[in-house]
C-alpha cells in the first residue's frame, strides 16, 4: 500500500499590488481522515495591511496544533511563495473553524481565535481540472527539505478571493491572466481531493 500522508482540501489565496508584489496570502488545509484526527488550519502572511496590531505578519491558526505543525513544516513552508517567511518559528494559535460552500459558486472559511477573526472567501469559479504531479517540484519537502511526494488534486481556479481580519480587508487584489494558449490563470484556487503520497527519494516511486 502506498504511504498516503495527506488527503483533504487545500484552497489558497494570494493577493498582489499593482507591481505584482504579494501583499497578503492564506493557505487553508483541512484533513478529515488523518490518523491523528481531524485538522483545520491556515497559514497567513503579509496581513499587517489589515491594520490590526494583534495580527502578525505571519501566523498559523489551527484546531489541531500537532498536525498543523507537521503539515506546515513538511509541505507549506517549502512552496516558492512561502519560503523564507519563517513559518518554522511561528507558534500555532488555537482557533475554531466553520465552512460554508455552494457547489462551484463560493467557498468560505471563518477562523476565530481569542483575539482575531479571519474570513477567507473564494468565489467566481472559472476553471476546473484534475491534475497530477509526479514527484512534485522534484522534491524539496519534509522538515529537512529532503523528501519527495506525488500529488494529485482537483483544482478550481477563481476570479475573486479575499482575506479579511477583524472586518478589515487585506490589501491587494487577485491576479488573473490568460495564458498564450488561452487558459485562464489565477492566484486564487480551491484544491479538493488533494492527496500527497510519499515517494522514495532514490527511485522517485511511491513508497509501499
Amino acid at each position: 500500500m502506498n504511504l498516503v500522508v495527506f488527503c483533504g482540501e487545500n484552497p489558497n489565496i494570494m493577493l498582489v499590488n499593482a507591481s505584482e508584489t504579494t501583499t497578503a496570502a492564506a493557505s487553508y488545509w483541512t484533513a478529515p481522515t488523518r490518523p491523528t484526527g481531524r485538522s483545520r488550519f491556515i497559514n497567513l502572511s503579509g496581513c499587517e495591511q489589515c491594520g490590526s496590531a494583534r495580527s502578525p505578519v505571519i501566523a498559523i491558526y489551527a484546531d489541531n496544533a500537532s498536525l498543523a505543525r507537521y503539515l506546515t513544516d513538511t509541505f507549506n513552508q517549502h512552496f516558492e511563495d512561502w519560503q523564507q517567511l519563517g513559518f518554522s518559528e511561528a507558534a500555532v494559535q488555537q482557533a475554531r473553524f466553520s465552512k460554508a460552500s455552494d457547489s462551484r459558486q463560493f467557498y468560505r472559511i471563518t477562523c476565530s481565535s481569542d483575539q482575531n477573526q479571519i474570513d477567507l472567501l473564494w468565489s467566481e469559479f472559472r476553471d476546473a481540472s484534475f491534475r497530477t504531479f509526479p514527484d512534485l517540484n522534484g522534491g524539496g519537502f519534509g522538515v529537512a527539505g529532503d523528501e519527495h511526494y506525488h500529488v494529485a488534486n482537483a483544482i478550481f481556479l477563481c476570479g475573486q478571493g479575499s482575506i479579511t481580519i477583524n472586518q478589515r480587508p487585506a490589501a491587494g487584489a487577485v491576479q488573473t491572466r490568460t495564458s498564450p494558449e488561452g487558459r485562464f490563470l489565477s492566484s486564487v484556487f480551491v484544491a479538493l481531493a488533494e492527496t500527497w503520497i510519499k515517494a522514495d527519494e532514490v527511485t522517485g516511486n511511491p513508497k509501499g
